[in-house]
């Protein structure tokens, strides 16, 4: 007989979770100490990203990370600094609360940042002021190229530009960008979590 083929949407979890729970055993086949994650692109949608999580912990697939894409251009407000902010501070502080070890059904689970830009420095701090230590940080997915997830939106000063953190490939070398500089502070200012 022919058996339908397992597929990786959410329409059918029971799929999705063999396939995530052969991921994990693979992973942890490798190297026990390695840290599972899972990564969807919802940062600014708290229900839809519950609705996952959910989905995944019934079916025995527990990530001991779990990262949000953050770009202002899509999970956020282009026009409006104060509304993205507010939109991934009240989306991980929300998962924090529901995922923080106290059952079974709410294992705990640490958030990062998987993607973002701009507005590097408030998602970092987002992530950081986390209760519990929950939030581990921001992974910047390609920073020497620029594209609409890192162009500077209508909520920039004018004249902003670009928020890659490198430009002018030269061979080997890159070019750093100003946003670079932020890095310099939050590595001062987080250095008590690191």
């Amino acid at each position: 007989t022919d058996k339908p083929a397992i597929t990786g949407s959410t329409g059918n979890w029971t799929n999705l979770g063999k396939l995530l729970n052969a991921g994990i055993a693979g992973v942890k086949e490798v190297d026990a100490g390695i840290v599972v994650s899972f990564h969807i692109d919802r940062g600014n949608a708290y229900a839809t990203t519950k609705s996952w999580i959910d989905g995944a912990v019934k079916q025995g697939a527990i990530p001991q990370a779990f990262g949000e894409s953050c770009y202002q251009t899509y999970q956020g407000d282009p026009n409006s600094i104060p509304n993205t902010l507010n939109g991934w501070t009240t989306t991980f502080t929300q998962l924090v609360a529901n995922y923080d070890g106290s059952s079974a059904q709410r294992p705990k689970i640490n958030f990062f940042a998987a993607e973002y830009g701009p507005m590097e420095r408030q998602i970092n701090d987002v992530l950081f002021n986390l209760s519990n230590k929950q939030g581990i940080g921001t992974f910047n997915w390609e920073p020497t190229t620029q594209g609409a997830w890192n162009a500077a939106v209508a909520a920039d000063p004018p004249g902003t530009g670009s928020h890659a953190l490198f430009n002018n490939r030269n061979g080997n070398t890159y070019s750093t960008r100003p946003d670079l500089a932020l890095y310099d502070q939050m590595k001062l200012d987080y250095a008590s979590r690191l």
